[in-house]
């Protein structure tokens, strides 16, 4: 994942885009000018179009941090919260697991006293525990 903490401190966006001469781009977030592109002979430049793309990427990378630091937050979010179901899922197998064991053993005691008017609630404690 990408280390958000590095941009800590970076000038808020929105950031704009500003044409004030034909070879030259800025890129602003408000008043403030943050970068400044130059192409000389724009009109003859055959990357003109690169450069003005790589200057619209600049200029949403305030919204591009907010997404990834969005996306980061629901990651993290989504991957605790598969934790906890699969944790409680475990769980739940546990506890099954410990009581049909309960079950089986007073079934097994109930068996041994040989107490035969018992036999058809023993007969449903097995078949509880299959």
């Amino acid at each position: 994942m990408i280390d958000t903490d590095k941009y800590t401190g970076h000038t808020e966006g929105p950031w704009t885009l500003s044409e004030e001469y034909a070879y030259e781009l800025f890129v602003y977030a408000g008043d403030v000018r943050l970068a400044k592109m130059d192409y000389s002979s724009r009109s003859l430049n055959p990357y003109q179009l690169t450069e003005d793309v790589n200057a619209q990427l600049i200029a949403d990378a305030p919204l591009l941090l907010e997404e990834v630091k969005r996306l980061c937050e629901y990651y993290t979010t989504t991957l605790e919260r598969v934790k906890t179901e699969k944790n409680l899922k475990l769980w739940e197998k546990a506890e099954a697991k410990r009581l049909r064991e309960a079950i089986a053993d007073i079934a097994n005691n109930m068996e041994a006293a040989d107490d035969s008017y018992m036999s058809g609630f023993i007969e449903d404690l097995r078949k509880v525990i299959e």
